[in-house]
């Protein structure tokens, strides 16, 4: 999966976006994207350009630069360092001060909610590249230098979210374009080869082999270093048949849990704006938390929450597009 791929969905949206802007045809959404064009490059670079478009709206753009600009000039008035420039301003002018930062505070958090979707997206998209090489081409060594290695390290740590030795496959619940179903469809592919592999493997023989050598040896499970030439050649060929079914199981394993971490992220994402939507900016989170609370979200969910912040925690910060310095 290489990053030209993105490249070319992502200029393929580029034009048409072009191609709308001079004719009727409305903007395609991945709702009405066929599932069997719905790939992770094309769902990576439509929601990246979603974003882009949302925030890069002309109207709010300027009306956000011209609240700024009367921002400063009533700032300005206020002449005393050691005072607070809304004590220091007419009944009046404190009123639209108010007004004008509640405004701009808004903006500032939306901007907030918008950079945290984007570094999971981003993050998510490194993750799956490294799982697909791991996968395809079985490049599992990542040199300390590698620029990629952190991405590496944590995509080898995640399973600590779930306690359990696997993911079962899952079905999106809904049947349209999204990042779930374009990242169920890679995982067609391994669940596929596993279904065929296993029609070829005699599970019942290899239960019985291993069996026999933990009796053998009186260990609970082989210790290769006691096997005899014969039994080591037994245990290789066990290996040798199960091997494939195994890295086909841990590339299915690492799928289904980016999608859990898909979405938490969403939940993260989408309640923040719908808590905007209040007009109080100190209010984002606050859905969350009450789901929290409730216990609503699965704790598979809550542990993928948790695994965000350790990831946004671990990752080299100057790569990541910047909060705002500050929000009043």
């Amino acid at each position: 999966m290489e990053n030209t791929k993105w490249l070319i969905a992502f200029l393929a949206l580029l034009t048409m976006s072009g191609a709308e802007a001079a004719g009727p045809a409305s903007t395609p959404t991945l709702a009405n994207t066929p599932v069997e064009e719905c790939t992770w490059p094309y769902v990576h670079g439509h929601l990246m350009m979603d974003m882009i478009d949302k925030q890069g709206d002309k109207q709010k753009s300027e009306r956000q630069i011209a609240q700024l600009t009367e921002l400063k000039k009533l700032s300005a008035t206020a002449t005393l360092s050691n005072k607070p420039v809304v004590d220091q301003l007419s009944p009046q002018n404190k009123a639209r001060f108010l007004t004008l930062t509640k405004s701009v505070n808004l903006v500032s958090t939306e901007h907030v909610i918008f950079n945290n979707r984007d570094r999971d997206l981003t993050t998510l998209d490194h993750f799956i590249q490294l799982a697909d090489k791991q996968y395809r081409w079985y490049q599992t060594y990542m040199a300390d230098d590698n620029p990629e290695k952190i991405y590496s390290d944590l995509l080898e740590g995640l399973p600590a979210i779930d306690g359990s030795n696997g993911f079962d496959v899952s079905t999106p619940k809904e049947p349209a374009c999204s990042v779930d179903m374009a990242l169920f469809r890679i995982e067609l592919e391994a669940t596929t080869k596993i279904e065929k592999l296993a029609q070829s493997v005699d599970f019942a023989k290899i239960q019985n082999n291993l069996k026999d050598l933990t009796v053998k040896y009186n260990v609970s499970s082989v210790d290769q270093a006691k096997l005899t030439p014969a039994d080591q050649a037994t245990y290789d060929s066990i290996m040798r048949s199960v091997n494939p079914l195994r890295h086909e199981q841990i590339f299915v394993n690492q799928m289904e849990l980016l999608r859990l971490m898909n979405a938490a992220s969403e939940l993260m994402f989408q309640s923040g704006l719908e808590d905007l939507k209040t007009g109080d900016y100190t209010k984002v989170g606050s859905t969350v938390q009450r789901l929290l609370s409730t216990s609503q979200p699965s704790p598979l969910i809550v542990k993928a929450m948790l695994g965000w912040g350790f990831v946004r925690e671990k990752l080299p910060k100057p790569n990541w597009p910047q909060d705002p310095i500050y929000i009043n």
